[in-house]
């Protein structure tokens, strides 16, 4: 079972993957953070996340986020196609969000 904050950590993993879709719907000075009190240096480690090239075994949170931001970045680069379709997906839900 996933808890609500694997749930936000993974959807700021996927929204900062696509940092120039979020700029190009949220603009340049609407940024997210995101930080846990009781995960220490969290929010510095999730805004260099970008730069992770394998598995970061430093401590078991980071660990986590790392293969979280890994995960994603394969499973969109592996079909060009689900890049369209994500953002043809979240474009439309925040156009009828603000209907």
């Amino acid at each position: 079972m996933i808890d609500g904050q694997q749930r936000l950590t993974t959807i700021y993993i996927l929204l900062f993957y696509f940092d120039d879709v979020a700029n190009m719907l949220y603009g340049e000075n609407k940024k997210f953070n995101i930080e846990y009190e009781t995960r220490e240096n969290s929010k510095t480690f999730l805004k260099s996340i970008q730069s992770i090239t394998k598995q970061n075994e430093s401590n078991i949170n980071y660990y986590y986020m790392s293969n979280a931001y890994l995960i994603i970045k394969e499973w969109f680069e592996n079909a060009p196609t689900r890049n369209v379709n994500f953002f043809t997906t979240l474009i439309t839900m925040v156009r009828n969000r603000k209907k």
